[in-house]
């Protein structure tokens, strides 16, 4: 069902590998095969959904791409990957573990 999702998903990761093959600690932080396969699986449909929209857009606008409830960001990790660069803006990604960007950010909590 998801087919274009999960080919796209192999270009996504072997760029992760690329970008992070000279920092081990983050690679093997992100990249859990089973933990990554779980989260595709769950956000497959959503991928697919956002893919459409964007791509049939045919607007000159840039998207912002808005992830609640995030956890560590595997769904925007792969869109930044997947969808076309011209027309995404931006990725914030929101979940109550991590700290409120702000100035008045002095320390980070035990969970953060």
């Amino acid at each position: 069902m998801y087919a274009e999702v999960y080919e796209d998903s192999i270009t996504a990761i072997v760029k992760w590998r690329k970008r992070y093959r000279g920092n081990p600690v983050i690679w093997k932080r992100i990249f859990k095969k089973d933990r990554v396969i779980k989260e595709l699986i769950e956000s497959a449909p959503i991928i697919q959904s956002v893919k459409r929209v964007i791509e049939s857009n045919e607007n000159e606008e840039k998207f912002t791409v808005l992830d609640l409830c995030c956890g560590k960001g595997y769904l925007s990790m792969f869109l930044s990957e997947i969808l076309p660069q011209e027309k995404v803006k931006r990725f914030i990604l929101v979940d109550k573990a991590w700290a409120i960007a702000s100035k008045d950010t002095k320390e980070l909590k035990p969970h953060q």
